[in-house]
């Protein structure tokens, strides 16, 4: 999805009241806040969603995803080095899957929030709808900011300092998201180097694999060289 210059342009002046003598933001307005605001929310804390794909040949599993954070074939943890994602699917060194292997993966998929009517989903390993509420509390400060502007007989100021408290708000709600994805990490991260260090190795091919013998032979006598 692009960005149009001329929509942002809308936005900014729905957002700020800038020529418009309307207070109350409509029902448009607030859909399309409620899609930034969950634009940005994702964006900061990625919802990781965790899923089992079956092993084909390859071997490769078919996977949509934007990004893939782990893997693991059975209850062992794989390397970083035994498999990539690539297009619509994980694919595995030989050694680290056969086919009908199951894995389970920890991925991340985008959802596409295309209009204010878009329905999409945050939930994850974290909980369900993880970042619902940071979301309606972000799309509630864009209303702060549009009621801000105001006449100060209708306490403008009271509606910028509200926007301040729903700002802090949002930090507030967001800051344990990101904790608790970070210390996910961590402790998966811990698993892959405890496999690395304490697990089965990961297959290497030789250095020697794709060598190829170009030496010849010959006789003093004939002058006939032979490659070996």
């Amino acid at each position: 999805m692009s960005t149009v210059v001329a929509t942002v342009v809308t936005d900014i002046q729905n957002r700020l009241k800038v020529g418009s003598t309307t207070p109350e933001p409509d029902a448009t307005m607030l859909g399309n806040w409620v899609r930034s605001a969950a634009k940005y929310c994702i964006g900061q804390c990625q919802p990781v969603k965790e899923t089992t794909v079956t092993v084909t040949s390859g071997p490769q599993a078919a996977l949509i995803a934007d990004d893939v954070y782990y893997v693991a074939n059975g209850h062992e943890m794989l390397l970083p080095s035994e498999w990539s994602k690539q297009g619509n699917a994980v694919v595995m060194q030989r050694q680290a899957a056969r086919a009908r292997d199951t894995l389970t993966v920890w991925y991340f998929l985008d959802p596409d929030i295309t209009s204010a009517t878009t329905t999409f989903d945050t939930t994850c390993i974290f909980g369900t709808d993880w970042l619902e509420e940071v979301i309606t509390v972000m799309a509630m400060q864009q209303v702060e900011a549009r009621l801000s502007n105001l006449a100060g007989s209708v306490d403008g100021q009271g509606h910028a300092a509200m926007y301040r408290v729903m700002q802090d708000e949002r930090e507030r709600l967001l800051a344990p998201h990101r904790d608790t994805r970070n210390q996910w990490f961590s402790r998966m991260d811990n698993r892959v180097m405890v496999r690395a260090q304490m697990g089965n190795l990961p297959y290497r091919e030789s250095a020697y694999s794709r060598f190829k013998n170009r030496s010849a032979y010959g006789s003093d006598l004939t002058g006939v060289r032979s490659r070996r």
